[in-house]
């Protein structure tokens, strides 16, 4: 009975709807900090009740919005914790949270920048989003023009970005080096055993009557 109420409990939890307030954002937490209080608000929760059901104090939530302690730097649990809360993936956490970034999708920072910068250059030349791209917009930071790369690319159906590992790509790649240093060893180990056993073969003999 207590089980069966405990799993409608679950089933009627509230995702976070996606929105969060753009003030809140800009602010040293972030987009995951505004995010849990968005949705920590969507569901009638004081940030009390929601940094519990994240398991943490209020004081330490408190310190990640303020800037005292780093979000880039969240635990593995909590980011789990947060995913959990706000029913999205814990990616998705660990690029609100910063501690992974779109310069981590290529092979170099620098190629991040090169491939931003090129694309930005494409949208101001274009004649319907020119006059949107005011100098708050062009000299914004790589993060904020990527997003506005993105969106471009959204809205025209275009692709301007050139190099970036999709997510399949890169599990694709770790799983085949994984898969090929594990043969590697099965081989290496059945070489060795070989090589004992054919220097146990030329031991030399002992004479029959010595």
């Amino acid at each position: 009975m207590n089980d069966k109420k405990i799993s409608m409990e679950k089933n009627t939890v509230r995702t976070w709807s996606g929105h969060a307030d753009p003030h809140e954002a800009r602010q040293p937490g972030g987009l995951l900090i505004a995010a849990l209080v968005a949705c920590a608000s969507e569901r009638g929760e004081t940030l009390c009740e929601m940094s519990a059901k994240v398991g943490v104090v209020y004081g330490y939530l408190s310190q990640l919005r303020k800037g005292l302690r780093r979000v880039d730097s969240i635990s593995d649990d909590f980011a789990q914790n947060c995913a959990a809360y706000l029913g999205i993936s814990r990616i998705e956490v660990l690029v609100m949270a910063g501690r992974v970034t779109p310069a981590d999708f290529y092979a170099s920072r620098d190629e991040f920048a090169q491939e931003v910068a090129r694309a930005m250059t494409f949208i101001c030349a274009d004649p319907q989003w020119t006059s949107l791209m005011t100098p708050t917009l062009r000299e914004a930071d790589s993060a904020s023009r990527f997003a506005l790369v993105r969106l471009y690319e959204t809205a025209t159906g275009s692709v301007l970005l050139k190099g970036r590992l999709d997510q399949n790509s890169i599990f694709e790649k770790v799983s085949l080096r994984g898969s090929r240093a594990t043969a590697e060893g099965v081989m290496g180990a059945r070489r060795r055993r070989t090589s004992k056993v054919g220097a146990g073969n030329l031991r030399p003999q002992r004479a029959s009557g010595a």
